[in-house]
């Protein structure tokens, strides 16, 4: 499955619509994955490096845990009338948060327990297809959100009941994090170490 970069005009909201090409280029590495050999997918340099599988894994788990809590939130400020045009203006955590899971900061940062993949993800090749499945969700979360208010209403963070934001950050953090991971895995290709097949 992969979207059509076009398809994001399908929101009017400038800032979703980077979102939706951010979720469409993710698609798209992840259907470039589904080329590579099993053997290529579960391959890691040293154990305590994530393979292309864990990788994705780590993305479907994330998308689990926080899309519903979205969802309660977009639903929320509906039933509010919570509406604006008004870009996404991250706040003092959120910006952080943004940060630290974008494709541009070199910087390792520890997964917490709660999205780290299972045991089983070393050599589970459906994990691929799983995820794309749940793209669609993703993406229908983000056209839901268009027209509402970003920077309203607020969920909890799936880590720490503690952590909260916005709407705008949330949907902003998870688009961006999966360009992360899958600057990770083409960094697992070319590695000198990867199998050829």
């Amino acid at each position: 499955m992969t979207t059509d970069l076009n398809h994001t005009s399908t929101v009017a909201h400038p800032h979703l619509q980077e979102l939706l090409g951010d979720v469409a280029r993710a698609n798209e590495g992840v259907a470039d994955l589904k080329t590579l050999s099993k053997k290529q997918l579960a391959w890691k340099p040293a154990p305590d490096v994530w393979n292309v599988l864990e990788c994705i894994e780590h993305l479907r788990i994330t998308g689990a845990q926080y899309h519903d809590r979205i969802e309660d939130a977009i639903e929320r400020s509906e039933a509010k009338g919570r509406r604006s045009d008004e870009t996404v203006r991250p706040g003092l955590v959120g910006r952080f948060f943004i940060k630290a899971v974008s494709p541009e900061t070199p910087r390792k940062v520890k997964t917490l327990k709660p999205f780290q993949p299972a045991a089983g993800a070393t050599d589970d090749v459906t994990i691929l297809d799983r995820f794309l499945d749940q793209q669609t969700e993703f993406e229908t979360l983000l056209r839901h959100a268009d027209g509402l208010d970003l920077n309203g209403e607020k969920l909890t963070s799936p880590a720490s009941f503690l952590i909260r934001f916005t709407i705008g950050e949330a949907l902003t953090m998870l688009a961006k994090h999966q360009l992360r991971h899958l600057q990770q895995a083409q960094r697992l290709r070319q590695h000198p170490g990867f199998p050829g097949s």
